[in-house]
């Protein structure tokens, strides 16, 4: 999703957020994106974290468990990368079915490049989208 100076940057506040010169909550919350992002970079800080002890147990483990549905989320737009056809197809799930929240929720995590080229692909090819998205305007 990211370009690898972008990810270096990113992954650098991540890590720097958790450091003890910040307060208490903004660790929490760096903790937490890093279980949820997670790149190895990002997994190996949050260990490293967890192994010094600074939280309780139990506190951490409660946070990882929060952030599980989102970094599974996350894994499935990472997974879809580059995959037109499945992101067309979870597309179009949505458009015959905006209740549908598994797409709506998964479609959040998709690399906006993959869904610029599953419009192209529907305003310049026989995509079934289209169709789906005139029977439901009706």
């Amino acid at each position: 999703m990211w370009e690898s100076e972008e990810k270096e940057r990113y992954e650098t506040a991540v890590v720097r957020a958790m450091t003890d010169a910040n307060p208490r909550a903004t660790r929490v919350q760096a903790l937490a994106l890093c279980w949820t992002i997670a790149t190895p970079r990002l997994i190996a800080a949050a260990q490293r974290l967890y192994d010094s002890g600074v939280f309780p147990i139990e506190e951490t483990d409660a946070l990882f468990a929060a952030v599980s549905p989102l970094r599974a989320l996350v894994d499935a737009g990472r997974r879809l990368r580059g995959n037109v056809l499945a992101i067309e197809r979870l597309v179009a799930r949505y458009v015959a079915d905006p209740a549908d929240r598994e797409a709506d929720a998964t479609l959040d995590w998709v690399d906006v490049r993959d869904l610029v080229a599953v419009a192209r692909t529907t305003i310049w090819g026989s995509s079934g989208i289209a169709m789906v998205r005139i029977r439901t305007l009706g």
